[in-house]
């Protein structure tokens, strides 16, 4: 199951999502389910403008924070298996298995701009959630993806070695907090 994450005053509200049907037209098999206006984030982070991409950070971030305060069931899946309402209240993650199945079967190129770039797949949930948090944080204020390789094993290698420009040298005089946060979470080893 997915789960459909919807803000309520100043905290999110999480229910379980699943699709309502399942259609194949011409060979292609088509799933539908009850949701609304939105936007994939990955679409955003890629192609959106800088006041876009850094309100949909925030936004994440803070849905993941609240995940993880809350322990509520919100699965690491990448950026291209989310959702977000036009207004930003509402949050899908797609049913991971769902997913994961679908975008890797899609080729590695289309798996990293959609989910590897944005996950370390060697973490548990809570770290593995923090990681996806700096990396946001990193796309938001620098530009760039820390992890930006296409292919999955050199990208993976990179994140375990670390190998990425630190935010503080990307952007000079950028808060020390916010530093501290990425170079830990995304030096995280598992």
């Amino acid at each position: 199951k997915g789960v459909l994450a919807e803000l309520n005053g100043n905290k999110w509200d999480y229910t379980p999502w699943t699709f309502d049907s399942t259609e194949e037209k011409d060979g292609i098999i088509f799933m539908t389910g009850t949701a609304f206006r939105g936007k994939i984030a990955s679409e955003i982070l890629e192609a959106g403008t800088n006041e876009e991409i850094q309100h949909l950070a925030k936004i994440l971030c803070g849905v993941f924070e609240d995940s993880i305060e809350t322990k509520a069931p919100v699965a690491n899946i990448g950026c291209g298996g989310i959702i977000v309402s036009d207004d930003c209240k509402k949050v899908l993650f797609l049913p991971y298995n769902f997913w994961t199945m679908a975008v890797m079967s899609a080729g590695d190129e289309t798996f990293s701009s959609s989910n590897g770039i944005y996950i370390n797949q060697n973490q548990n949930r809570e770290s593995a959630i923090r990681f996806t948090q700096a990396v946001l944080v990193y796309k938001a204020i620098a530009g760039i993806f820390p992890f930006a390789e296409k292919d999955t094993k050199k990208r993976s290698a990179d994140i375990l070695d670390g190998n990425y420009i630190f935010l503080k040298w990307t952007v000079p005089g950028i808060n020390k907090e916010l530093i501290s946060f990425t170079e830990r979470a995304l030096s995280a080893k598992p």
